[in-house]
């Protein structure tokens, strides 16, 4: 990754209100020393002042319109699933990514030889609904695995179509990373407690079973 040689410059509001200028411009939830489960506590940032560029300030925007919107902003900021569940994907996956760097691999590699190993050989699509990826996503993480002869492409049943399958050193690898695998897999269970840990399988069963019967009508 290149860094930029002049870094911009953010405003990061403190406890003093104080304006305090850092080239450390990720987002809040990433920052060190920010919990991302209370980010709606963050006070939000001084607003900057206005730039000379700016031609005309926007219109005022009437008190009954910006009570609806503060209304609508604090009750999905409250109880959001999906913004807690993109949250917690964060620190799921970075749990399991620094488990499995010393095998160079992260955690979407490791689930598609899981899969490969179960379901292999299998085509671009079987993997895409098991695994519940994007194309692009797989496409990219198979590359990466192609490249290291963990995998390899196979001709399928014309030219069209192509099977993926475990090399021998994939076989290797998958097993070599399962004990650092299970150290990760410990700590996200602590994390969770029995009772969202199951939540979370059981919801994937649910999930596999829909989409099994939607792919065989």
């Amino acid at each position: 990754m290149i860094s930029p040689s002049k870094p911009n410059k953010a405003l990061v509001a403190t406890d003093s209100a104080e304006k305090v200028e850092t080239s450390d411009t990720r987002p809040l939830s990433e920052r060190r020393g920010i919990d991302p489960a209370v980010l709606e506590q963050v006070p939000p940032l001084t607003a900057p002042e206005k730039s000379s560029k700016q031609l005309s300030a926007p219109a005022k925007v009437p008190t009954a319109v910006r009570d609806a919107s503060s209304s609508a902003a604090k009750e999905i900021g409250g109880a959001c699933i999906g913004f807690r569940l993109r949250l917690l994907d964060r620190v799921v996956a970075r749990i399991y990514d620094d488990a499995l760097r010393a095998h160079e691999l992260r955690r979407t590699q490791l689930d598609l030889l899981a899969a490969l190993q179960r379901f292999g050989p299998a085509s671009p699509g079987q993997l895409i609904r098991i695994l519940g990826l994007e194309k692009s996503s797989l496409s990219r993480n198979l590359r990466r695995l192609i490249k290291r002869g963990l995998g390899a492409e196979l001709p399928g049943a014309d030219r069209r179509c192509h099977l993926l399958d475990l090399t021998e050193l994939g076989h290797n690898q998958l097993s070599a990373a399962l004990p650092d695998w299970r150290h990760a897999q410990a700590n996200v269970e602590e994390l969770l407690g029995d009772e969202s840990g199951e939540a979370i399988r059981r919801m994937a069963r649910h999930y596999w079973q829909s989409a099994n019967e939607a792919a065989r009508q």
